[in-house]
């Protein structure tokens, strides 16, 4: 019918029959009969028509009402500043502040927002637990390429699962000290910010969670997962409360969880361009840090930041008896143990770092020797040992058929980071050796003095600056120089 009066037919509608109706709609979503606020985008509907039997003000009142009526119907919501009574949201953290402090409901929203806490904490120290002082949030040295699109994915929707932040803001935003005094004059103000302080720490605690365990990850699937455990943890306190008000709980909270707080918003000014610009502005700042910090990740470990970045390795006694060598005519005898020693990060190969053999003295350059190398090949999906002057073959240099070409190779990995790999290494020695051998890989990083043995001391970088007047080198400064001169007895 007032679809019909305002647009189609208006000369075959009864004025004040639709305008009863009218008010009947706008009466039913609490709707106040003022004219339209401009702006915000609720200006109404403009018509040209006109309304037989009604003339001047009488006209204007009909079609204002009607269009009031006709926005509401659209929109299936009432206009902010028309609403008039407003009810707060059934929540435990509504209870913290409208039950007496010595009341069954009062600790039974404060045990159930304890344990949303302390889940929340847990799960906190148990991510912290994987942290070092060089890498705080335990962030891995890198992760595949869907694992890194499921992280961008994982904030986004991390950020909107979260409800209690915005709705701190919304109940803050909506509900003044002068409008709860004058409708409920028994409820303190101060514990309603500490109910939305509450609610603002449960949010801030989930959200720092979220983040650590999406930068943590080196899964897709354990990134949903971990988030789908942390909203149920987070929502400990809403479980209880529906419990609560099925009367699971006795009749004491049964009535408190089920009694309604009507009370008339604030009427603040210019809440119209506030409207949702508060909401809005935390979303996207919430947003925005997850990704700053998640792109600070990124960043850090495509620079090699979380890796290891000088090691010692081992490789046992395995020998190769007649190894092929550049510049030799005739097969040589190999020990592999001839290449233990120091290996440092220089750059990124197949996008793993990329380790080099340094010199057994100081840790520095070879002047003349070329060193070998340990990089990852994509093509077997293993660390190979590889060395650009010896051969398996004569017709065959090392980095030939496959690319990666491998002296030792390990089982298949997909670790970034060479010290962690808990593998073993398979030989070459003519022909592929069936009995894998196990490689020492130490990391030579260093946290304090004690690390060094006291032979030196640990730089910013984690590295140990031997002391030259001790004559002690090695990546522990574990090593003495051998003696300069001797004495012997003969003529004594």
């Amino acid at each position: 019918s007032l679809l019909c009066y305002r647009t189609y037919c208006p000369h075959n509608s009864h004025p004040t029959q639709t305008l009863a109706l009218a008010e009947i709609i706008m009466d039913t979503k609490k709707i106040k009969k003022k004219p339209f606020q401009k702006g915000c985008g609720h200006n109404p509907p403009q018509s040209d028509l006109e309304v037989d039997g009604f003339e001047g003000d009488v006209n204007e009142e009909v079609k204002e009402t009607v269009d009031r009526a006709l926005y509401a119907i659209q929109n299936d919501e009432a206009d902010e500043d028309s609403i008039t009574e407003m009810k707060f949201p059934g929540s435990t953290y509504t209870l913290l502040f409208t039950s007496p402090i010595i009341s069954i409901p009062f600790i039974f929203a404060s045990m159930s927002t304890l344990l949303c806490y302390i889940c929340l904490l847990l799960s906190l120290f148990n991510l912290f637990s994987e942290s070092s002082p060089d890498n705080l949030f335990g962030v891995p040295a890198g992760v595949k390429p869907e694992v890194r699109g499921a992280q961008y994915v994982g904030v986004l929707v991390g950020v909107l699962m979260e409800e209690e932040v915005p709705d701190a803001i919304q109940l803050f935003r909506t509900f003044s000290k002068e409008s709860l005094y004058n409708n409920v004059p028994k409820l303190s103000y101060k514990r309603f910010l500490f109910s939305c302080i509450c609610r603002s720490i449960n949010g801030y605690l989930y959200l720092l969670s979220v983040f650590l365990v999406i930068v943590q990850a080196d899964n897709v699937l354990d990134i949903f997962y971990d988030l789908l455990a942390l909203q149920f943890a987070q929502s400990i306190d809403d479980v209880s409360f529906n419990l609560a008000r099925k009367e699971m709980f006795g009749a004491t909270l049964f009535a408190a969880t089920n009694h309604d707080h009507m009370i008339e918003p604030s009427t603040r000014k210019n809440s119209c361009l506030r409207r949702n610009f508060l909401l809005k502005s935390i979303l996207l700042i919430n947003l925005a840090l997850m990704y700053v910090g998640l792109i600070y990740v990124t960043l850090q470990q495509r620079n090699g930041a979380y890796v290891c970045p000088s090691i010692s390795v081992n490789f046992g006694d395995e020998v190769w008896e007649e190894a092929l060598i550049h510049g030799h005519e005739r097969p040589r005898f190999l020990e592999y143990s001839y290449f233990n020693g120091i290996y440092k990060v220089e750059g990124n190969f197949n996008g793993r770092p990329r380790y080099v053999e340094k010199n057994k003295w100081n840790g520095g350059e070879f002047a003349a020797t070329v060193g070998a190398e340990i990089v990852f090949c994509k093509e077997s999906g293993r660390w190979v040992f590889t060395h650009e002057d010896i051969y398996k073959h004569v017709s065959v240099k090392i980095k030939g058929e496959d690319g990666c070409g491998w002296l030792i190779q390990s089982d298949v990995s997909v670790e970034y980071d060479l010290a962690n790999i808990q593998t073993n290494w398979m030989f070459w020695t003519g022909s592929v050796t069936m009995g894998a051998q196990n490689v020492e890989i130490v990391c030579n990083k260093c946290q304090d003095e004690s690390d060094c043995n006291y032979q030196g001391i640990c730089l910013d970088e984690g590295l140990c600056l031997c002391d030259s007047r001790q004559e002690s080198f090695g990546s522990r400064c574990e090593l003495h120089t051998a003696c300069n001169s001797i004495y012997d007895d003969y003529q004594n």
